[in-house]
């Protein structure tokens, strides 16, 4: 029963903190998107300015797509441990 309590807590815990995580990446996520519909303006041609913007964005989605990895990679953990008693 004690164990059964335990588990349960770090199961919680495990949980919290995945949603932090998560919320955070969302946040991140809804900021990058934003911050790409931004223009991004430059006195240079229009194609160097587009090369800009394109290398911008696809940063951005590396960095949300390895986050998003780190993620679906810690979840799985958190599901419960059988233990035999």
């Amino acid at each position: 029963m004690e164990n059964e309590k335990q588990i349960q807590q770090h199961k919680q815990k495990l949980n919290d903190k995945l949603f932090i995580f998560e919320k955070s990446f969302l946040n991140q996520k809804t900021e990058a998107q934003n911050e790409s519909e931004t223009k991004i303006y430059f006195k240079i041609p229009s194609t160097i300015t587009y090369r800009i913007e394109d290398n911008s964005k696809q940063m951005k989605n590396d960095y949300l797509d390895s986050f998003r990895q780190v993620i679906d990679f810690i979840k799985p953990q958190t599901n419960p441990i059988p233990f035999d008693i």
